[in-house]
């Protein structure tokens, strides 16, 4: 079922970085404020309002959509979720990237808005997130099922989710998410074949090449 989409916000504007983004797009376009309020803008037969062009900006842009739609749970203080400012760049960035970070500097929590973010992509395909071990991959699990319950449209979006033997989400839109530990030897990567992302959180752990060769070769071809 279709559920509306409201901002986890009451403020006029969804996100701040917005007001900026929109007067460059009409400027651009040689649109006005004023022919937007009128409702005097089409894109195709669609009437652009002022919401509708919040949200297409806004799920066109991880870091704005992250920041929009995803809240921090009670006994972490709450509201939304607020990127360091070297994570901006980061989950915008669409090429080959490792991180070498220490701890609690966001790594998981790319990894979870990037996750929940591609479920509103028409076709992505496959993603696969790996780890050293399941346990590892716990953290990112419970705060994808975190977000599940706490964001109404975000749970509508999703079509299946399984916890057993392995942990794959299934969205409306047709990507597969899929959850497996690399092991001693990469076993549980075998017959896996993603068009998507591959995700790998705690790499250092990962020390056996056999677990790198099956991870990689997830993604073949292309």
């Amino acid at each position: 079922p279709e559920v509306e989409r409201t901002p986890m916000h009451k403020l006029e504007f969804f996100h701040n970085d917005l007001p900026e983004l929109i007067d460059a797009l009409l400027k651009r376009n040689r649109w006005s404020w004023q022919a937007l309020e009128r409702g005097a803008i089409k894109i195709g037969d669609q009437v652009l309002t002022r919401e509708s062009l919040q949200w297409w900006l806004i799920d066109a842009d991880p870091v704005l959509w992250v920041e929009t739609n995803l809240v921090n749970k009670p006994e972490d203080g709450g509201g939304l979720w607020k990127l360091f400012p070297y994570q901006r760049p980061s989950i915008r960035f669409r090429g080959h990237v490792v991180h070498q970070d220490g701890a609690e500097v966001g790594k998981s929590r790319e990894i979870v808005g990037l996750l929940l973010w591609s479920c509103l992509a028409v076709e992505r395909g496959s993603v696969l997130v790996g780890s050293a071990l399941d346990g590892d991959l716990d953290e990112i699990w419970e705060e994808v099922e975190w977000q599940l319950s706490a964001n109404p449209y975000l749970g509508a979006s999703l079509r299946t989710r399984t916890t057993k033997a392995y942990r794959p989400l299934t969205w409306r839109n047709g990507l597969r998410v899929l959850f497996r530990p690399a092991g001693h030897d990469g076993r549980a990567y075998r017959g896996i074949h993603v068009r998507g992302w591959l995700l790998h959180d705690e790499a250092a752990k990962v020390v056996n090449p056999r677990s790198w060769s099956e991870f990689w070769r997830a993604a073949k071809p292309g």
